[in-house]
Order: C-alpha cells, then structure tokens, then sequence
C-alpha cells in the first residue's frame, strides 16, 4: 500500500494493491451514507415473527406475549372471538408510542398477530419473542420462534442489481431516463454514478435518491467489495462529489418487487398462466436401460384408460436429456402440451385449451422397476384412490389482488432483482450488457439456484430468469402448495445460498372465489336486460356453488343469488332495468365468502 497527497485539492489518494484500486479521500459532507446502496426491490429486509391463536376461547383466561423481555397481557372478555383476540394484542403492543422494538399487525383469517421488527437488516433477528396463557387456560398461543427472523443485509449487491442510492445533495433536478429506451443514459440532468470507476447507468435522479444498476461486469473481479461515488455537474458548469462509500458485492442477495405499504409489504405479484398446469419432476440418476412413463388422462395405477408415453434411458444421457425426451414425446398429446422449466431438470404439462375447462386433466409420472430414475407428478391429489396429480388453476390472468386471489397448486409469477449473474451459455451472453434492455432467450437462469417459502412450505421454483424486454428485472415462476390455507397475507420469500429476500405477502383462496364477473351489455335503457357471468377460481362441489347478488338502484334488478353448478366454474343470470326517468349509473355486486366483484352500468331512459 502507498499514500500520495493533493496539497492543492486536498485530495488523499491510497493504493489498494490486493483490491486493484486507487482510492480518492476529499474533506466533504456526508452525502453518502456507509449504506447508502440498496437493492431496489426488497430496499430494506426486516426480521418478523409470528403469534398463532387457538383452543377454547374461555372469559377471563389471559394470554401474554412478550417481546424482549416486555409483557403484553389480553384478558379474554366475555363476547370475544380470535379477531377480538388478535386485535385487542395488536391495540397493546402499539399503545402510545409502541413498542420499541417492533410494530404489530393482525392477520385475522388465520388467527395470527404479525411482528415486524422496527429496526432494519440483521439486528431485528435477535428481538426474543415468547408467549404463555394462564393456569387451566383453554386458549393456545405459539409463537414462530423464540426470536424474530428474517432480517437481512438489502446493502450486499449482486452484479447486474438494480440499485437505489440514497443521499442528500444528490442532484440539482428530479429527472428520469426517457420511457421506452433500450439502453439507459450514463449521465442524467448533469448527474454520474461510478462503480469502481465504471460509469453506470441511471433511470432516475432526484436531490436524495438515485435509481442505478451495478454493472454485471463486477461479477468477474476478485474484490469482495467497490466504491461509489456520484458526480454532479451543476446548471452554473461547476462539478461536486459526494463522499465515495463500499458496497459490498456478493454472487446474489435477490429482492422482491412489492408495492408500496407497510411490512411486509405487498408483492407485484401475478397469475402466471391462463392454462391449466401441473408439473413432473425428473430426478435421481442415470441408469441404462431404465424407462420412465408420463401418463396422461388417468389417474388409475397403471394408467388404465390413459395414454402413455415412455423413454428409456441411453448411457449417455443426463436428468436433462432425459427432461427433454419426455418433453418431445408428451407433446404428442391430443390434450396438453410440454416444455422443460428452465430451472432445475421439471417438465411444464398444460392444458391445450385456456381456462377452467382444463382443470382436472390426470397426469402422473412412473419409471421401471428397481429404476434409479425419479418421475413424482405435482398438483392437487386426485380423488381416492387415484395416484398422481390433477392440471390445476387456469385463471385469466394479470395481477393476483384480493379480488383475483391466488388459489393452492397455481403457478404465479413475481419479480426481483439481485438474483446475479445468469449462466453464460453462448445464446444468453451477449445479451447481458449493463444497461440494456436484455433481448436474450427467456431460458436463462442465474448462476445460484432459487428456493421459495410461502407460508413455511415449500413453494417449487419451476422457472427463474432475466426478463426479456426489461432491464435487470427476474421473473420467478412458483407453483405454490396445494395445503396453504386462505390468507390474505400470505407470506413468500425466495433465497440463493445464504441469501433470503425480504418478505412480502399476496391473498391466497383455498376456498372457492370470484375470479371474474361481468356483463355483456353495461348501458342499458328502460326495460333492458344483460346478461351476466361469474366465474369461480375452481370447479364448484357438491350441491354447487351459491353467489350473492345485489344491485344499489332500484331500477336495475338482478336474482338474490346465482348458483355454480357441481363440476363447473361459471353461473349466468340476467339484470333487468326498469323504467329508466334520467340518464344514472348502478352497480350489482357478486360476493362469495369476503370475495367481492362489482359491475357497473349506465342506465338511460
């Protein structure tokens, strides 16, 4: 190491021979904070913890919850019920100023007080939360775990991240990059971000925030960390710096997308396809003469009435090729279609046709006797005794909202960044330019490998890569659990090697929901009539499935209810309008359970 010094400027300069750096040391302000970069996407990463209610709501038991060492004690009250319950924990925990170390939300529909540290990052792991109830008590209190978990170190950047600096005197202006660029300017309203000396792109400036991307380029140095610094040139032609300050650079650290509120937060989260899906796993290891079998159209052992298709394993095959066989061969199926995940050796089975009328095709996978070779099919479980798996969950799409839920066994789509470096085969490198809007195929997946929790169970990634047509942004492909319950606040994370992203939560239906409702004429006259449709998330069961209508004008009238019948997804009925005196609007309603869906129409004389 060696020291050289601007007597002039004031400028010290250090030579940091094992990182190849030279180091620039001016007097300034702090414009730049020791953790100033951040991952865009999850920003900051807070530890959580969980309280669940059960047993026998009992007058005067109590429950207590304690956080660091703090008590918190609810007596049951005559007329309580588990909302009250949680609710009445909530109202103490955040009394006043609330408690110092962790802020309290309800989750009522599954009996659970939510605990989210107050305090950012790793810190907030080691809040201790404990519960007890009463002597004889018939109430239960259990809490996540003897600390809260979860936070995490959003500050650690993988190459390729799209980044947040936060400062102050950051820029003269607020500005963003022109929409609909393919590559992002390096320089906006005079202002410059530098990665190690590397010129980065910017997509928004403003006097305390910059939005920027890491370059992908610092994926391939031998430093475990960089320096940043902006450049500002001003309107008047002068030029300041902020103070340079580390980030520390790591393989992936991968973050969540999600809206705006509190923590946890929602996620931009959407229902991935309008097909009904399922998914065969391929696993174990390569034997010759082995065969594996996709059935399609039974779920009697053996395949009885179904139509098979069969590989046998060469020498030189891989779980790959193997995957791929499959894919060729099922593809041949009147019913659905195939195509390998991208990530990890699963094939993708869809229904050819769109929407719920492909639900409840049977699939299962099987392989030869003493076979080293694995086939496990994914979905809902068919009825008794019926093996293998159901094609589940076609929806219409677009985003999942508590009127859209998403439901057990679908396959949804949320967004990141931070996930890294994606593997450099020769048909994805060229695309991965800093910057730029990436054009590659969207078989990509990055180097570290994806795993995903929702609610505490498994959510299996069946694809996760670079987004064609955006910059620095993953899609993540998940088929959730066919066992979570109905939340609206379920919980996801996904993870890459020690690295968890922060957690963000979307509405789950394990019961039937509205996914649609409309009409096919909405501006009706005097004595007009529509017909309207609801269509469920699943099949309705047993004796159907009954809707609740209603209408807020009394000039347009509609039954009391629609039933679903068994078996089907969709129910119509007819609004009538009545004698129509001045050009007004009414809304009708659909609501199943907490679901709700309205429709609104222009009534006219």
């Amino acid at each position: 190491m060696s020291l050289a010094w601007d007597g002039d400027h004031n400028n010290l300069y250090v030579a940091d021979c094992y990182n190849q750096r030279v180091l620039v040391y001016t007097p300034a302000g702090q414009d730049l904070p020791p953790t100033a970069v951040r991952n865009s996407a999850s920003l900051y990463i807070y530890a959580h913890g969980t309280v669940t209610f059960g047993g026998t709501i009992k007058t005067g038991d109590k429950v207590t919850v304690t956080i660091q060492s703090k008590d918190y004690v609810y007596t049951l009250q005559s007329g309580d019920n588990f909302d009250s319950i949680v609710a009445g924990m909530v109202a103490l925990i955040n009394a006043g100023s609330g408690d110092p170390n962790v802020i309290a939300t309800a989750d009522t529909p599954v009996n659970m007080l939510v605990l989210t540290a107050r305090t950012e990052g790793d810190a907030g792991n080691s809040i201790t939360l404990t519960t007890s109830v009463s002597s004889n008590s018939q109430i239960t209190a259990t809490a996540s775990s003897a600390t809260l978990s979860g936070g995490g170190n959003s500050a650690a950047i993988a190459p390729g991240t799209l980044v947040t600096l936060f400062g102050t005197n950051l820029s003269d202006v607020t500005m963003s990059a022109p929409a609909g660029v393919t590559q992002l300017p390096t320089s906006l309203a005079g202002v410059s971000v530098y990665f190690n000396g590397i010129k980065s792109p910017l997509m928004y400036v403003s006097r305390g925030q910059i939005n920027s991307q890491l370059p992908f380029q610092l994926g391939f140095i031998s430093t475990g960390s960089v320096n940043a610094f902006v450049r500002i040139v001003h309107a008047d032609g002068s030029v300041t710096a902020t103070n340079a300050t580390g980030v520390l650079v790591v393989p992936a650290n991968p973050g969540i997308f999600a809206n705006a509120g509190a923590e946890p937060r929602p996620a931009v989260a959407e229902h991935a396809s309008v097909n009904a899906t399922g998914v065969v796993s391929v696993d174990g290891t390569i034997a010759a003469g082995d065969t594996g079998t996709i059935c399609i159209g039974s779920s009697v052992s053996g395949c009885t009435g179904g139509r098979t298709y069969t590989y046998t394993v060469q020498a030189s095959d891989t779980l790959a090729t193997v995957e791929q066989a499959l894919v060729a061969l099922v593809n041949a199926d009147p019913q659905v279609t195939a195509h390998a995940s991208g990530t990890y050796t699963r094939i993708v089975i869809q229904a050819k046709v769109q929407g719920p009328s492909g639900n409840g095709i049977p699939f299962q996978g099987s392989v030869s006797a003493s076979a080293h070779l694995l086939l496990t099919a994914i979905g809902p479980a068919p009825p008794s005794p019926g093996v293998g798996a159901l094609l589940c969950c076609a929806t219409n799409g677009g985003p999942i909202t508590s009127n859209s839920p998403a439901i057990p066994g679908e396959l949804i789509t949320v967004y990141g960044a931070g996930l890294g470096l994606p593997v450099l085969t020769p048909d994805v490198d060229p695309y991965v330019i800093t910057g730029h809007v990436y054009e590659g195929p969207a078989a990509n997946a990055p180097q570290s490998s994806v795993s995903s929790l929702t609610s505490g169970k498994t959510a299996q990634v069946i694809a996760a890569g670079l987004m064609p047509g955006t910059i620095g942004i993953y899609q993540v492909y998940l088929l959730l659990n066919t066992s979570l319950p109905t939340d609206p606040l379920t919980q996801l994370t996904i993870a890459q090697d020690v690295y968890v992203s922060n957690i963000v939560t979307f509405p789950v239906f394990s019961t039937n929901a509205i996914s649609a409702f409309s009409c096919n004429n909405i501006a009706l006259n005097s004595s007009g009539t529509a017909t309207c449709t609801v269509t469920l998330t699943q099949a309705a069961t047993g004796n159907g499935t009954s809707v609740t209508l209603s209408s807020n004008n009394s000039l347009l009238t509609v039954p009391s209810s629609v039933t679903v019948a068994s078996g089907a997804t969709t129910g119509t009925f007819t609004a009538t309008a009545g004698t129509i005196p001045s050009s007004q609007t009414a809304v009708i309603t659909a609501t199943l359970g907490s679901n709700t869906q309205t429709v609104t129409f222009a009534l006219s004389p």
